[in-house]
């Protein structure tokens, strides 16, 4: 960098970004005033921009809600979003299922998450035994969890057209 002196002002040139920077210390406003503060202007190939101190300290950030409290208010937002649109309905429907399943009663026609319907003949903490088939001759224990709901199968063929 090379610097050449003229009065109040300083011009300086940096070969390795080619640019001249020139400091004065004190400004000359438009209406005529003198005021004592440094300001810079810097010129490159690309154009020139014009710092002074003054504007620069306005510019400093506040602190650290003024930095990251936007960015904690939408993060909050997104978690609420996550919670009503996901979380909030699957806990209903657990817990509709589960008020299913504790009001099960032997001799209720259910049907299983596999798509199998059966009577239940017996109750138990756990597992209850379900009756399948047309005959009613084979009875399989059956978790609580994979009962889906109390439903009576519909056994009349669809219409022949």
């Amino acid at each position: 960098m090379i610097n050449f002196p003229l009065g109040d002002q300083t011009v300086a040139f940096d070969a390795a970004i080619g640019a001249f920077t020139i400091t004065a210390d004190n400004l000359i406003l438009e209406n005529g005033t003198v005021e004592n503060e440094t300001a810079q202007e810097t010129t490159t190939g690309t154009g020139t921009e014009m710092t002074n101190e003054a504007e620069a300290a306005e510019q400093k950030p506040g602190g650290f809600f003024e930095n990251y409290g936007m960015m904690i208010v939408i993060y909050g937002a997104v978690i609420l979003g996550f919670y009503f649109l996901m979380i909030r309905p699957q806990r209903k429907q657990q817990k509709k299922a589960a008020e299913m399943q504790d009001s099960l009663k032997i001799g209720d026609n259910i049907v299983t998450n596999n798509g199998f319907y059966g009577k239940i003949v017996e109750l138990g903490t756990d597992a209850h035994v379900i009756e399948f088939g047309s005959n009613r001759g084979v009875r399989i224990p059956v978790r609580k969890s994979e009962i889906a709901g109390i439903k009576e199968p519909v056994l009349t063929p669809p219409p022949v057209v």
